[in-house]
């Protein structure tokens, strides 16, 4: 219980991002010259190999919030709207009665951390996140979730996947959705 509810709320965001990998899957591609012979001909071409590696990604909102001048706290949690906070905290503190341990890769997120996140990505000023066409620090409207429940990566998934399930099926009386669904599927 906190004296002051906002602040609650903040500090129990922050625990959830505190105790979530910031880990993720990108596609890797190396590119290699490979000589072939095609009708007795040999010939250079470049061939492009894709493989999928393991990141962490605990250093993009770092870099971010040094770059802004903030605590990584401050950042993460304190960019975002302040109705949208309660919110999540509300639509959180159900998720973990319901028993799914939430936790929460990434909050918000200005244009510059934006840019250096990987993979489908809304343009660097347009994340919900909160991008300088959204409003900015203050006006992040979304967050990742994920679940922590799990000994291993593969567990941590599944759990997840169960829980993005939940959300859909209660969207309405959470007052949150996952808009992008199988594009992206942490995005609340």
């Amino acid at each position: 219980a906190c004296r002051e509810p906002d602040a609650g709320i903040e500090q129990y965001l922050w625990s959830l991002y505190e105790r979530t990998p910031k880990v993720d899957t990108v596609k890797v591609e190396d590119r290699i010259k490979v000589k072939i012979k095609n009708k007795g001909k040999t010939r250079t071409v470049v061939k492009t190999l894709i493989k999928y590696v393991t990141e962490d990604f605990a250093w993009k909102d770092l870099k971010a919030a040094q770059k802004a001048g903030m605590s990584l706290r401050d950042y993460v949690i304190g960019g975002m709207d302040r109705d949208f906070k309660r919110k999540l905290y509300d639509a959180l503190r159900a998720m973990d009665d319901a028993g799914f341990s939430p936790g929460i890769p990434s909050a918000f997120r200005d244009d510059y951390r934006q840019e250096i996140a990987s993979g489908n990505k809304a343009a660097a000023d347009s994340s919900y996140h909160g991008g300088s066409r959204r409003g900015g620090y203050g006006h992040g409207l979304a967050a990742d979730l994920v679940s922590v429940k799990g000994g291993t990566r593969a567990e941590r998934c599944t759990w997840s996947e169960s829980l993005w399930k939940w959300i859909d099926a209660h969207e309405k009386e959470l007052g949150i959705g996952r808009p992008y669904l199988d594009k992206d599927p942490p995005h609340v």
